[in-house]
């Protein structure tokens, strides 16, 4: 389908929304991780018991992991699909926060970033401005990752920074990685692009495997006949990550730092740091210069998912640990076991909401700053693998692959036996699942 086509049926995504009572002036959630520098924190603070206030279910399977979801000015905007008799057909739906209910649609890609009345779409192409769901540009460029915004720059690919009102290109960059030769295979993976500070850190995995004769086992070096099959071999050489940092208004290289482990997740850029994870380390880099802030030894492999003023919140993939590290010194501030899988999670204002499937598939409330749980929800356990919660206008917005968009809200009302309170603490918590869910609470700033 073209752009700007009549769409397909929509494909049933779960968001999960929740309402809570603040001050106007609500926190947009704009783009994936809240902000360029992936933080994963909003100020405002949504407190539990939540309910559900309303949900939309097109019963069509969704492609893993489950869409992002951002908000802006009232409208919800995620990645909805079908599979028909020529593969899979998707688009974005933007609905209304309120009620679910349709606004538009738009055909062949996923939203990236919401900005006063533009969205920006990508697919493995290009990338695309549209405004009431028509579209203004496109550019062509090629990624797997979902484009940033930061100042006036729509930061995309690998790397192009276009303006985000023309689509006008004002740089490139294109790092000089090595290449493979005769005797290495060497692939290189990106990870989602970070920026905060005046700073685009890009982040990039390599991997470098010794080729080698199938039928022989002679290396490269050795001439072969016409019956030589080179292969290589199944476990690495090497493994290792690179941080390059771009001063953001130009594109030009500030400083590249090689990195022992490969890097499990996107980089959070807190204040003048970025933080990554990886296998059996946690690591903090000062962004004017590259230079080692500190380093801390966890076990298995360490997902950098949000920081606060206070800490960084790490997971453990495919481990049971959230720990919560001191950004000056990344000492231990708390350790929270969870029982859920395929885990994500936000943090809104002093409270941590996890979202997670079998063996718990549920909504979690743990408060950030002291990792005791306070406030749990069961759901149901066809609830795969849910999207990061979105905490947004008055709402926490959740989608899983099963199709589902709910929206859940505070709930004053006694609770029922699957939804088992803690003491709360004196600020609220934000709370996410595995489906596109919204919930009416009570909202408070942080001084």
């Amino acid at each position: 389908m073209t752009p700007g086509s009549s769409p397909v049926l929509l494909l049933p995504v779960a968001i999960m929304c929740l309402l809570v009572v603040m001050p106007a002036g609500a926190m947009d959630w704009g783009m994936t991780g809240m902000d360029s520098g992936h933080t994963s924190f909003s100020p405002d603070t949504v407190m539990p018991p939540l309910a559900v206030s309303w949900t939309t279910d097109n019963s069509f399977l969704n492609t893993y992991p489950a869409p992002a979801v951002i908000v802006s000015d009232s409208i919800v905007y995620t990645r909805e699909g079908v599979i028909n008799g020529s593969g899979f057909e998707s688009w974005i739906s933007a609905r209304n926060t309120g009620n679910g209910s349709l606004i538009w649609r738009f055909s062949g890609a996923s939203p990236a970033v919401a900005y006063q009345d533009h969205l920006f779409a990508w697919n493995n192409e290009s990338v695309i401005c549209l405004k009431n769901g028509r579209e203004v540009w496109r550019q062509p460029v090629t990624s797997v990752n979902s484009p940033i915004l930061y100042n006036d720059l729509l930061i995309a690919g690998e790397v192009t920074a276009f303006h985000y009102q023309n689509g006008s290109v004002i740089w490139n960059y294109h790092p000089q990685l090595p290449l493979q030769d005769a005797r290495y295979i060497r692939i290189d993976s990106y990870l989602p692009i970070t920026a905060g500070n005046n700073t685009v850190i890009l982040a990039i995995n390599s991997m470098e495997s010794e080729q080698f004769d199938n039928r022989s086992g002679s290396d490269p070096s050795t001439p072969g006949d016409s019956q030589t099959v080179w292969s290589y071999r199944s476990s690495p050489d090497e493994l290792s990550g690179t941080l390059i940092a771009l001063d953001a208004a130009s594109g030009k290289e500030r400083w590249i730092q090689k990195i022992p482990i490969l890097i499990k997740s996107a980089p959070v850029i807190f204040g003048d740091r970025v933080f990554i994870g990886g296998n059996g380390s946690v690591q903090a880099y000062h962004l004017a210069n590259g230079s080692v802030v500190w380093k801390t030894v966890l076990p298995g492999y360490q997902r950098t998912l949000a920081a606060d003023s206070e800490f960084l919140i790490v997971d453990e993939w495919l481990g049971q640990n959230l720990t919560a590290l001191r950004l000056d010194d990344g000492k231990t501030g708390w350790i929270y076991q969870s029982t859920g899988r395929s885990r994500s999670m936000s943090v809104s204002g002093q409270i941590m909401y996890i979202v997670g499937t079998k063996p718990s598939s549920g909504l979690v409330a743990v408060d950030a700053k002291t990792g005791k749980q306070i406030w749990e929800q069961e759901m149901p356990a066809d609830w795969i693998s849910p999207s990061q919660p979105v905490i947004s206008d008055n709402m926490i917005y959740v989608t899983t692959m099963t199709g589902k968009t709910i929206a859940f809200s505070h709930r004053d009302t006694p609770q029922d036996q699957n939804s088992r309170p803690n003491p709360l603490p004196s600020a609220g918590i934000v709370l996410s699942i595995g489906a596109m869910i919204c919930i009416p609470a009570v909202t408070r700033r942080r001084s």
